[in-house]
Protein backbone atom coordinates (compact mmCIF):
# COMPACT_ATOMS: atom_id res chain seq x y z
CA UNK A 1 0.00 0.00 0.00
CA UNK A 2 2.00 3.00 -0.95
CA UNK A 3 -0.83 5.72 0.14
CA UNK A 4 -1.72 5.99 3.75
CA UNK A 5 -5.59 5.90 3.64
CA UNK A 6 -6.36 6.35 7.28
CA UNK A 7 -4.69 7.78 10.78
CA UNK A 8 -4.87 6.24 13.86
CA UNK A 9 -5.63 8.27 17.16
CA UNK A 10 -4.44 7.64 20.60
CA UNK A 11 -7.60 5.88 21.29
CA UNK A 12 -7.10 3.70 18.52
CA UNK A 13 -9.79 5.45 16.67
CA UNK A 14 -9.04 5.50 12.74
CA UNK A 15 -9.18 8.97 11.02
CA UNK A 16 -8.75 10.23 7.69
CA UNK A 17 -5.12 12.19 7.43
CA UNK A 18 -4.69 15.96 7.40
CA UNK A 19 -8.54 16.94 8.10
CA UNK A 20 -8.99 21.01 8.22
CA UNK A 21 -10.53 22.99 10.72
CA UNK A 22 -14.80 23.11 9.86
CA UNK A 23 -15.80 26.33 8.96
CA UNK A 24 -19.19 28.31 9.53
CA UNK A 25 -19.66 29.72 5.89
CA UNK A 26 -21.58 28.37 2.80
CA UNK A 27 -20.75 30.17 -0.10
CA UNK A 28 -23.20 30.50 -2.66
CA UNK A 29 -23.25 27.75 -5.33
CA UNK A 30 -21.52 25.57 -3.46
CA UNK A 31 -23.14 22.45 -4.36
CA UNK A 32 -21.00 22.76 -7.47
CA UNK A 33 -17.98 22.27 -5.28
CA UNK A 34 -16.35 19.70 -4.19
CA UNK A 35 -17.41 19.15 -0.59
CA UNK A 36 -17.38 17.00 2.26
CA UNK A 37 -19.43 17.18 5.45
CA UNK A 38 -17.93 17.14 9.47
CA UNK A 39 -20.94 16.47 11.78
CA UNK A 40 -23.38 17.54 9.33
CA UNK A 41 -22.18 20.81 8.39
CA UNK A 42 -20.58 21.70 5.20
CA UNK A 43 -16.72 23.17 5.09
CA UNK A 44 -14.88 24.75 2.58
CA UNK A 45 -13.99 23.54 -1.13
CA UNK A 46 -11.48 21.23 -1.21
CA UNK A 47 -7.84 22.60 -2.77
CA UNK A 48 -5.88 20.71 -5.16
CA UNK A 49 -4.97 17.10 -3.76
CA UNK A 50 -6.33 18.01 -0.63
CA UNK A 51 -7.31 14.86 1.24
CA UNK A 52 -11.15 14.27 1.56
CA UNK A 53 -12.72 13.50 4.63
CA UNK A 54 -14.31 9.90 4.76
CA UNK A 55 -18.36 10.32 5.34
CA UNK A 56 -19.79 8.00 8.17
CA UNK A 57 -21.65 6.17 5.33
CA UNK A 58 -18.14 5.69 3.72
CA UNK A 59 -16.70 4.48 6.42
CA UNK A 60 -19.35 2.05 6.86
CA UNK A 61 -19.81 0.93 3.33
CA UNK A 62 -15.62 -0.11 3.33
CA UNK A 63 -16.12 -2.31 6.09
CA UNK A 64 -19.37 -3.80 4.40
CA UNK A 65 -17.33 -4.07 1.21
CA UNK A 66 -13.88 -5.09 2.05
CA UNK A 67 -14.65 -7.52 5.54
CA UNK A 68 -17.89 -8.97 4.53
CA UNK A 69 -20.97 -7.38 6.78
CA UNK A 70 -22.70 -4.97 8.13
CA UNK A 71 -20.60 -3.28 11.38
CA UNK A 72 -22.81 -2.91 14.45
CA UNK A 73 -21.32 -0.17 16.27
CA UNK A 74 -19.20 2.91 15.75
CA UNK A 75 -16.21 1.75 17.41
CA UNK A 76 -16.39 -1.91 15.60
CA UNK A 77 -16.11 0.40 12.14
CA UNK A 78 -13.30 2.18 13.74
CA UNK A 79 -11.29 -1.39 14.80
CA UNK A 80 -12.35 -3.27 11.30
CA UNK A 81 -10.40 -0.25 9.32
CA UNK A 82 -7.54 -0.49 11.30
CA UNK A 83 -7.45 -3.81 10.35
CA UNK A 84 -8.46 -3.22 6.19
CA UNK A 85 -5.58 -0.40 6.77
CA UNK A 86 -3.13 -3.10 7.30
CA UNK A 87 -4.05 -6.18 6.05
CA UNK A 88 -1.83 -6.67 3.49
CA UNK A 89 1.31 -5.20 5.38
CA UNK A 90 3.97 -7.51 7.52
CA UNK A 91 2.46 -7.61 10.59
CA UNK A 92 -1.10 -7.15 10.01
CA UNK A 93 -3.36 -6.32 13.12
CA UNK A 94 -0.38 -6.52 15.08
CA UNK A 95 0.84 -3.17 12.95
CA UNK A 96 -1.92 -1.83 13.76
CA UNK A 97 -2.10 -2.45 17.71
CA UNK A 98 1.66 -1.05 17.38
CA UNK A 99 0.50 1.94 15.84
CA UNK A 100 -2.19 2.35 18.72
CA UNK A 101 0.55 1.60 21.10
CA UNK A 102 3.24 4.40 19.86
CA UNK A 103 0.24 6.93 20.14
CA UNK A 104 -0.26 6.16 23.47
CA UNK A 105 3.27 6.01 24.49
CA UNK A 106 3.67 9.80 23.08
CA UNK A 107 0.20 10.52 25.16
CA UNK A 108 0.27 11.36 28.40
CA UNK A 109 -0.71 7.38 29.61
CA UNK A 110 1.05 5.61 32.19
CA UNK A 111 -0.12 2.34 30.97
CA UNK A 112 0.38 2.78 26.98
CA UNK A 113 -0.46 -1.15 26.94
CA UNK A 114 -4.14 -0.46 28.18
CA UNK A 115 -5.53 0.00 24.96
CA UNK A 116 -4.27 -2.88 23.24
CA UNK A 117 -5.83 -4.98 25.74
CA UNK A 118 -9.13 -3.08 25.62
CA UNK A 119 -8.96 -3.27 21.79
CA UNK A 120 -8.65 -7.25 22.34
CA UNK A 121 -11.47 -7.10 24.51
CA UNK A 122 -13.47 -6.10 21.97
CA UNK A 123 -13.04 -7.87 19.20
CA UNK A 124 -13.04 -10.95 21.16
CA UNK A 125 -16.63 -9.65 22.02
CA UNK A 126 -17.34 -9.24 18.73
CA UNK A 127 -16.32 -12.61 17.59
CA UNK A 128 -17.79 -14.66 20.92
CA UNK A 129 -21.26 -12.59 19.84
CA UNK A 130 -21.70 -14.65 16.27
CA UNK A 131 -22.79 -18.06 17.88
CA UNK A 132 -25.72 -16.41 20.41
CA UNK A 133 -26.69 -14.15 16.86
CA UNK A 134 -26.89 -17.36 14.45
CA UNK A 135 -28.66 -19.02 17.14
CA UNK A 136 -31.16 -16.54 17.55
CA UNK A 137 -31.78 -15.96 13.50
CA UNK A 138 -31.83 -19.55 13.12
CA UNK A 139 -34.77 -19.59 16.15
CA UNK A 140 -36.43 -17.15 13.72
CA UNK A 141 -36.07 -19.18 10.71
CA UNK A 142 -38.02 -22.18 12.67
CA UNK A 143 -40.80 -20.22 14.28
CA UNK A 144 -41.89 -19.17 10.40
CA UNK A 145 -40.88 -22.31 8.59
CA UNK A 146 -44.18 -23.62 7.83
CA UNK A 147 -45.80 -20.00 7.04
CA UNK A 148 -46.32 -19.34 3.16
CA UNK A 149 -43.76 -16.09 1.38
CA UNK A 150 -46.59 -14.04 1.12
CA UNK A 151 -48.07 -13.92 4.64
CA UNK A 152 -46.46 -11.48 7.90
CA UNK A 153 -43.91 -12.78 10.29
CA UNK A 154 -46.47 -11.26 12.69
CA UNK A 155 -48.86 -14.04 12.47
CA UNK A 156 -46.35 -16.57 13.99
CA UNK A 157 -47.50 -18.15 16.84
CA UNK A 158 -43.80 -18.62 17.28
CA UNK A 159 -43.30 -14.75 17.67
CA UNK A 160 -46.61 -13.68 19.57
CA UNK A 161 -44.51 -13.27 22.74
CA UNK A 162 -41.59 -11.75 21.17
CA UNK A 163 -40.62 -9.57 23.96
CA UNK A 164 -40.34 -11.97 26.97
CA UNK A 165 -38.17 -14.40 24.67
CA UNK A 166 -34.66 -14.09 24.70
CA UNK A 167 -33.36 -15.21 22.29
CA UNK A 168 -36.60 -14.47 19.73
CA UNK A 169 -35.78 -10.60 21.49
CA UNK A 170 -32.65 -10.88 20.13
CA UNK A 171 -33.16 -12.31 16.73
CA UNK A 172 -36.04 -10.23 15.69
CA UNK A 173 -33.49 -6.83 16.53
CA UNK A 174 -31.06 -8.35 14.45
CA UNK A 175 -33.45 -8.25 11.74
CA UNK A 176 -34.07 -4.50 12.53
CA UNK A 177 -31.02 -3.17 12.73
CA UNK A 178 -30.05 -4.58 9.43
CA UNK A 179 -33.13 -3.82 7.83
CA UNK A 180 -33.05 -0.33 9.68
CA UNK A 181 -29.29 -0.10 8.10
CA UNK A 182 -29.62 -1.52 4.57
CA UNK A 183 -32.55 1.40 4.16
CA UNK A 184 -30.28 4.47 5.68
CA UNK A 185 -27.49 2.88 3.35
CA UNK A 186 -29.70 2.46 0.01
CA UNK A 187 -30.57 6.43 0.86
CA UNK A 188 -26.69 7.88 1.47
CA UNK A 189 -27.84 8.68 5.02
CA UNK A 190 -25.55 7.07 7.80
CA UNK A 191 -27.14 5.02 10.36
CA UNK A 192 -26.93 5.78 13.72
CA UNK A 193 -25.20 2.24 14.60
CA UNK A 194 -25.06 3.05 18.35
CA UNK A 195 -28.69 4.12 18.62
CA UNK A 196 -30.19 1.38 20.41
CA UNK A 197 -33.07 -0.85 18.77
CA UNK A 198 -36.32 -0.14 20.30
CA UNK A 199 -39.01 -2.68 21.20
CA UNK A 200 -41.13 0.15 18.63
CA UNK A 201 -38.79 -0.04 15.86
CA UNK A 202 -38.97 -3.72 16.55
CA UNK A 203 -42.54 -4.36 16.18
CA UNK A 204 -42.85 -2.07 13.00
CA UNK A 205 -40.65 -4.47 11.10
CA UNK A 206 -42.25 -7.61 12.53
CA UNK A 207 -45.69 -6.16 11.33
CA UNK A 208 -44.24 -5.17 7.87
CA UNK A 209 -41.61 -8.17 6.85
CA UNK A 210 -43.46 -10.68 4.97
CA UNK A 211 -42.37 -14.32 5.75
CA UNK A 212 -39.97 -14.62 2.24
CA UNK A 213 -38.21 -11.39 2.92
CA UNK A 214 -36.85 -12.48 6.52
CA UNK A 215 -36.27 -15.92 5.08
CA UNK A 216 -34.00 -13.63 2.98
CA UNK A 217 -32.72 -11.84 4.90
CA UNK A 218 -32.11 -13.95 8.12
CA UNK A 219 -29.59 -16.24 5.13
CA UNK A 220 -27.63 -13.35 4.61
CA UNK A 221 -27.40 -12.01 7.90
CA UNK A 222 -26.20 -15.75 8.90
CA UNK A 223 -23.81 -15.28 6.30
CA UNK A 224 -22.36 -12.01 7.60
CA UNK A 225 -22.33 -13.04 11.23
CA UNK A 226 -20.05 -15.78 10.04
CA UNK A 227 -18.25 -14.02 8.07
CA UNK A 228 -17.79 -11.39 10.70
CA UNK A 229 -16.68 -14.31 13.32
CA UNK A 230 -14.35 -15.19 11.33
CA UNK A 231 -12.57 -11.86 10.01
CA UNK A 232 -12.33 -10.78 14.29
CA UNK A 233 -10.47 -14.51 14.88
CA UNK A 234 -8.40 -13.12 11.62
CA UNK A 235 -7.24 -10.30 13.62
CA UNK A 236 -6.53 -12.03 17.12
CA UNK A 237 -4.82 -14.89 15.32
CA UNK A 238 -2.82 -11.30 13.95
CA UNK A 239 -2.50 -10.04 17.35
CA UNK A 240 -0.54 -12.82 18.56
CA UNK A 241 2.27 -11.18 16.93
CA UNK A 242 1.94 -8.04 18.84
CA UNK A 243 4.14 -8.75 22.52
CA UNK A 244 2.29 -6.94 24.56
CA UNK A 245 -1.34 -8.82 23.60
CA UNK A 246 0.05 -12.31 22.45
CA UNK A 247 -0.69 -14.05 25.58
CA UNK A 248 -4.03 -12.41 25.75
CA UNK A 249 -4.77 -13.54 22.32
CA UNK A 250 -3.94 -16.67 22.42
CA UNK A 251 -6.11 -17.30 24.98
CA UNK A 252 -9.06 -15.57 23.59
CA UNK A 253 -8.60 -17.87 20.52
CA UNK A 254 -8.74 -20.77 22.94
CA UNK A 255 -11.58 -20.25 24.76
CA UNK A 256 -13.43 -18.72 21.04
CA UNK A 257 -12.68 -22.67 19.86
CA UNK A 258 -9.93 -21.25 17.58
CA UNK A 259 -6.59 -21.77 19.27
CA UNK A 260 -3.43 -21.60 16.74
CA UNK A 261 -0.27 -19.97 16.32
CA UNK A 262 0.43 -16.64 14.92
CA UNK A 263 0.81 -17.22 11.11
Amino acid sequence: MSERLFMVTKDGDVLPPDIPDTLGWCPTGIEDHPMYFVDGQQTRPLADGEPRKLTPTERIMIVVTEAGFYPRSRREVNLALGAIENRDLPGGYGRYLNEVLRHQQKSVSEEPTKALISIVEEITGFAAQVPGNVTALMGIAEAIKDMHDFAAISGSQGLSDWQHQGLTRRGLQLLTQRTCFATALAENVAPNLDSPITDDMTQDVISKLRVGDARRHIKILTDEQRTRRAFWIDQLTAAQKHMAVKAMAFHALKKLGQEQPAA
